[in-house]
Parts: C-alpha cells; structure tokens; sequence
C-alpha cells in the first residue's frame, strides 16, 4: 500500500537531484525535469501559477500536486481531489491507496492527469541515475507512415555516433518487442524479450492495445505514445562506464621482461555484457586479472571518475569474480555458503535482517532455494556453478567478471546458466565473460572483445571490440569459433591471420578516434 506521508517527515535541508520526471503532454515534444528541491509544486503554465514546475496543458489546475523528497525518493501528493489523477491506471484517493492522495514513487511509476475522458498529461518517474550526468537522446517516429509491423529491440547496426540507440526497424532481430498495426489501433506485444513489456507500469501479457498518452516501458528504453507519435530514448550515462586503457602488462622470467599485453583501449557501459574472446594463450585471463586490479597492468581503468588501481581497497567490493574452478566447501549446506559469503563481502554494518533478505533474494535469483539445506558436495555440476557466482553475486557488485562459467556444463545448463548472465547486466551492472563456446549463447551479449596473440611479437593484442554481428562481418566469418580459428596459429587448428586482424582493427580505431 502507499505510504503516508506526513508535513514532519519533510526533510529540512536541501539535497542533490537524486531523481526526475519525463512529461508527455499531448501535441507536446517530450520533457525532462529534474527533481532538485526538497519540495517541487507542479502546476498549469499560465500568468497566475506560482507552481515551480509548469506545464503547458489546460488539463492541470494551477496548482496540481507537489513531489516531496523523502530519504532517497520522492513522494507526489495531489492537490486537487477527484478522480482526473491516476497512478499506474488506478485512481489517487481511491481504495487502491487506502483513500490517500498521496504516494511514494518507486522507478517506472507513471503519473496521469485526465481530461474528459483521457490522459492529457502523463508523467514517469525515473530514479536510475543522476540526469545532470546522462544524456538522453528522444527521437519520434510517425506512425501514419510506418510499416504496419515494427520490432523494438537493443540495436546491432543502428547507431548515432558511436551511441547505440533503441532500435525501431521493420527487420525481424532475435529478441523483440511488436508494435503492430491492427483494424482497430496499434497493439504491443513480447515476443522473447528479456525483461517483459510495461505499459503504465502494468506488465503485459502477449498483447495489449496502446491508447493515447500511454507510456511503454521495455528493458531500459522508455516509449511515450501520443496517438500516431511514438517518442523513444536512449540514455548513455558517462559516469559509470569502465575505461580500459592498458599500455602494456609485463611480468619478470628470468630477469627478462615479457609483454603479456599491449595497448588495449575500450569503453564499457553499464548494462552491456560482453563476451571475452580468443584463442588459447592469447591472454584472456590476464586481461580480466588487469581490468578488475588483481594484476594491475601499466595503464588505467576507470569505473566513472574512480580510478580502479588508486582505489582499489574501495573498488574491490565493487566487483566480482567466478574463477574457473569453484573455491567451495563440500561439507557447507547452500544456506552456509551464502551466509558466510555475506558475512565476508557484505558491509558490517549492514542489519542481519537485511542480510537474510539478501541471500533470499539471491537464492531466488539462481533457482537454488530448493537446495538451500543442500549440502554442496551433492549438487550437480551447474548447481555448483550457480552458487559460486551467487557467492560473488551476494555483494551487489557492480563490476562482474567470469572465467568460462559454462566450463563442463551441457548445451541446455551453459545457457540457461548465461541467461542468468544477461538478466544481472540488465540490471545495469557490467559483465565480462570468457567463454569457449561462443556460438551457443552468443545472442545474450552486447558487445565482443577479441583479443589476438600477435605471431611476430609474442604479444596479446586487442584485435577487435564492437558487437557479435560486427564482429563476423570484421573476421569475415560466419561463426564466432571461425573468428578463433581464424587468428589462432596454424600448429592450434587455425590460420595464422592474428598480425593482419590486429593491424586492421588499429587502422579501424585510428579512423573512428580520428
């Protein structure tokens, strides 16, 4: 039920913007403000609002509502009575708020101010980050003119820049959302998508009819509807991208220096996860060693304005890793591990009460509440695995990086294991896997790093970063084994082509940072 939210709970001191509102009005481009003030009225634009926040719609009062700052949310209160205010498709006041006009916000809420016999106003509050370090891009698509089919989903080949934005396309992708023209209006529909359809904050079951001012939540991309206009976003945020500048990583045998790596330059964004490829010796391991500061390399890594190796005493309860040997005790229940787990990598001031929760949520997480009272020895193989990356999970690392999860598993429990992968990145975490069976899963990844051992030096070397289907038309290649194949020398299996696919992506990259 919502919270009640008294006048005394009003924080008394101004803080940073922690949260803010995007405003679809009809016939209106889409609006973004933020929520900077401990209290912030929301009013009609005209000569006498006093409101601080006006919007251009005849369907709001002068003074409308107020969101009011309460810990690290907000609440919005109504001031106007009636029934023109619903909050995901229910109406403020009613029995579904305990006859309150009042209630606390959580992401993905959605606000809307009727008029007659419709939303004029719709309103969604979105807290995932703070918008003085986003941009946000809002395109708009008229649908008079659109094919009576579309498919929503992340892009591979649709780009601004060097931005990846949500794709609308008439070309049918592996994973997708349908926006599809019928007699009666557009309808929505899931069809394989990772996290589900909203509409209004209400899930979707198969196929739902869109009606003007309704606003479309699918992964992390939001859609406001506006009759025959479709408004959609795309957020690329700078302040916890992972940038990976490594100049080389060298170690001492017998006195003499050996280059392990060299001169490895990439950015990764939150939610994206990313397979780790090449062949063997090409220094896989190492590189992720170097990224998360277990063997710091002579470069930087930056997780946002921090600097991963200055910081890593910080740093290191950011991030998690799955070796590719499990480091469990066989004589611990499931239940002994999480908790020791939690005891070990969790904030010691965090309540106990908070850390059973925790583990509940991770045991439900990994489908391993059954087993709880499980001893480890008697798990089965990919059992095992689930709970050496719950182990790791338990944290809430923002960094995560595995080293061939699916190692010994079958076909069906490798991909259900990754499938697991791909929902922790779309929490807007980022994850690094290295994997030796590509092929199998290689839909779930955003992005591709490739990393070659050069023939004339001995050396790692990045040979190729961007996504799965850049990456076969790069290596020219029709599977993500033959990209292997292709670079490993001829006496592992391959072709011996790792100088010529290392020199043409540095070519590749001198022209994109040029």
């Amino acid at each position: 039920m919502p919270e009640k939210v008294n006048a005394a709970d009003m924080p008394g001191k101004k803080s940073l913007p922690t949260a803010f509102i995007i405003v679809s009005i009809a016939n209106h481009p889409i609006q973004q403000i933020m929520l900077n003030e401990d209290t912030m009225t929301m009013g009609r634009d005209n000569d006498t609002s006093t409101a601080q926040i006006r919007l251009d719609s005849d369907a709001l009062e002068d003074l409308q509502g107020v969101f009011i700052k309460k810990g690290q949310g907000y609440v919005f209160e109504s001031m106007v009575r009636g029934d023109k205010v619903r909050v995901n498709e229910q109406v403020l006041g009613s029995d579904a708020f305990d006859g309150a006009y009042k209630v606390s916000l959580s992401y993905g809420d959605v606000i809307q101010i009727y008029k007659d016999e419709g939303p004029a106003v719709t309103i969604f509050y979105d807290n995932r980050y703070d918008p003085r370090d986003a941009k946000v891009q809002w395109k708009s698509l008229n649908l008079c003119n659109a094919d009576e089919q579309l498919y929503i989903s992340r892009s591979e080949e649709l780009t601004d820049g060097d931005e990846e934005v949500s794709a609308i396309s008439s070309a049918l992708p592996k994973r997708f959302a349908i926006l599809e023209k019928l007699a009666d209006g557009w309808y929505v529909g899931d069809h394989n998508t990772q996290f589900g359809i909203q509409i209004n904050h209400r899930k979707v079951k198969d196929r739902k009819k869109l009606s003007p001012m309704d606003v479309i939540l699918i992964g992390n991309s939001i859609f406001f509807y506006q009759d025959q206009l479709l408004y959609y976003n795309h957020v690329q945020t700078s302040k916890n991208n992972l940038s990976i500048h490594i100049e080389e990583r060298s170690v001492r045998n017998f006195f003499r220096k050996q280059i392990l790596l060299s001169n490895i330059d990439m950015t990764i964004r939150p939610g994206e996860m990313v397979m780790v490829l090449g062949g063997s010796g090409a220094g896989k391991t190492t590189f992720i060693n170097a990224v998360m500061g277990y063997e710091k390399a002579t470069g930087t890594i930056r997780k946002g304005d921090i600097d991963v190796y200055k910081n890593y005493d910080q740093m290191k309860y950011s991030i998690g890793f799955v070796p590719q040997q499990d480091l469990l005790r066989l004589d611990d229940t499931v239940l002994d591990t999480l908790a020791n787990a939690a005891d070990m990598k969790m904030p010691k001031m965090i309540p106990e009460e908070e850390k059973k929760q925790r583990i509940q949520e991770v045991l439900n997480t990994f489908g391993l509440d059954r087993e709880s009272a499980s001893l480890v020895s008697k798990l089965s193989g990919g059992q095992r695995k689930r709970l050496s990356i719950a182990v790791e999970y338990i944290a809430d690392p923002t960094l995560f990086f595995l080293d061939e999860p699916d190692s010994g598993l079958d076909g069906i429990m490798a991909r259900s294991l990754m499938e697991d992968l791909r929902i922790i990145a779309d929490e807007e975490r980022i994850v690094l896997v290295i994997t030796h069976q590509p092929d199998r899963v290689s839909d779930l990844f955003d992005k591709i790093i490739v990393l070659a051992k050069g023939v004339k030096d001995n050396v790692g070397h990045l040979a190729f970063f961007g996504t799965v289907g850049e990456a076969l038309d790069f290596f020219e290649s029709d599977s993500l084994e033959g990209i292997v194949r292709r670079i490993n020398r001829p006496d592992e299996g391959g072709e011996g082509l790792a100088d010529q696919f290392i020199e043409k992506f540095s070519l590749v990259k001198e022209n994109i940072d040029g």
